[in-house]
């Protein structure tokens, strides 16, 4: 089922977990984190609380995954936790147009959507900057990521 499109991106809803299976997913979904970084065979992204994952569609091909929690950092909020781009179809803006496809859904449904980078992630945090958010100090002194949120015109 599509969540939404647009700009020649769909967000589907995730029905297939095989697309964690892939290479090139799992090492995108590794490099959000750090560009060393080998997930453990025990992480299940895909059964995480509260995040809803969509399938990112370019031309009817499978290139990436969003995953969204929603009421995160707070309630009337929903922070982009995944975004991963399989590393063969990057360098098209794809992950940036779903970024601002899914931003454009939530506002639709009353959420203002946020960015979560882990500050290990230099790719990650110039990824949010080029979609137009600006960085924001966390919430939590314990925390060693960077928020991003749209700053509204005028």
């Amino acid at each position: 089922m599509i969540w939404t499109r647009g700009q020649k991106v769909s967000l589907q809803v995730l029905e297939d977990q095989d697309i964690f299976a892939r290479a090139g997913i799992m090492r995108a979904l590794a490099d959000g984190v750090s560009r060393n970084f080998n997930p453990p065979d025990s992480v299940k992204l895909d059964t995480l609380a509260r995040t809803d994952w969509y399938v990112i569609r370019e031309t009817g091909l499978e290139v990436g995954v969003l995953g969204i929690q929603r009421d995160l950092p707070e309630r009337g909020t929903a922070t982009a936790r995944f975004l991963a781009v399989d590393p063969q179809y990057r360098g098209k803006a794809v992950g940036t147009r779903a970024v601002l496809i899914a931003e454009r859904k939530l506002r639709r449904e009353g959420y203002e959507l946020f960015g979560r980078v882990p500050e290990t992630n230099g790719r990650g945090l110039y990824f949010w900057l080029r979609c137009g958010f600006v960085g924001q100090r966390s919430n939590s002194e314990s925390e060693s990521a960077t928020w991003f949120r749209r700053i509204p015109r005028g």
